[in-house]
């Protein structure tokens, strides 16, 4: 084999390895993200109804997404017609308590229109149901029955 080839075979295994490496493939959820994805669906519509009065898409898709980028939580896009869908990021998203946090921070990106940045728009939003006591119930109140 001539010198050229094998430089192209090493180059190639490479890149190769580094994508691998990078990129690990999920072919399929676990259990437990398919349980929490179903969790986020029933949070997202009960939290609608609680702190935002129902004016929020009804229907929105919620996955679990390796692919978010690493240094966010969660990420969300809304379709022209509305339909938002919150990609949650399953390195830091791993429990319930966290992800509905997590959600309830989304939910005011769907209410104010998605964007990266928190402005005052988002901000107000996330004051209004903290002022609803949403935080309270998913930090401390939403230990109900335990230690009794």
């Amino acid at each position: 084999m001539r010198t050229r080839t094998k430089i192209l075979i090493a180059i190639a295994a490479g890149i190769l390895a580094h994508i691998l490496w990078t990129y690990p493939v999920h072919s399929a959820h676990s259990a437990e993200q398919k349980v929490l994805e179903r969790d986020l669906v029933k949070f997202y519509a009960d939290a609608n109804e609680a702190y935002f009065q129902g004016k929020l898409y009804e229907d929105p898709v919620i996955i679990m997404d390796p692919y978010v980028r690493e240094d966010w939580m969660a990420s969300t896009e809304v379709r022209i017609d509305g339909q938002p869908t919150i990609r949650f990021n399953p390195k830091y998203v791993v429990g319930h308590r966290t992800a509905y946090l997590t959600m309830l921070h989304e939910m005011c990106h769907v209410k104010v229109g998605v964007m990266e940045e928190h402005n005052n728009l988002w901000r107000a939003c996330m004051l209004e149901i903290d002022q609803q006591d949403a935080f309270r119930k998913q930090i401390i109140d939403g230990y109900d029955g335990v230690g009794q």
